[in-house]
């Protein structure tokens, strides 16, 4: 009975990372968008709560169990206003792609893995 308990738990504790990541990285996305001067921007309309954040336009997720977005991509997208201090907390993104838009301030380096960054 005792392994079985044990089972259980350790299931229950890979549903809630799982849930944490995928509230996290659409969380980050979001605050993205929000920071955005158009928020309405005709390249962000599949960033709802329709579908999941992987299919969004520009985002790239690992096939991987929990989820993780590893790429964004979103050149020349007519995206204006500020970056999002939130994108530092994307914390397995490989690829970030911001160029040819008109964005203002630093990328974040808080927890993203530059050695990996390309």
């Amino acid at each position: 009975m005792g392994i079985m308990v044990m089972r259980m738990l350790w299931s229950l504790v890979a549903v809630l990372m799982i849930a944490m990541v995928r509230a996290g990285d659409e969380a980050v996305l979001l605050a993205f968008k929000a920071q955005l001067s158009d928020g309405a921007s005709p390249t962000l309309s599949s960033w709802n709560d329709r579908a999941h954040f992987c299919s969004w336009e520009g985002v790239m997720c690992s096939h991987l169990r929990p989820v993780w977005v590893v790429e964004l991509r979103l050149n020349s997208s007519g995206l204006t206003g500020e970056l999002s201090p939130a994108l530092g907390n994307l914390t397995f993104l490989q690829t970030l792609d911001l160029s040819f838009n008109w964005l203002n301030g630093e990328i974040p380096t808080t927890g993203l893995p530059w050695n990996f960054l390309r």
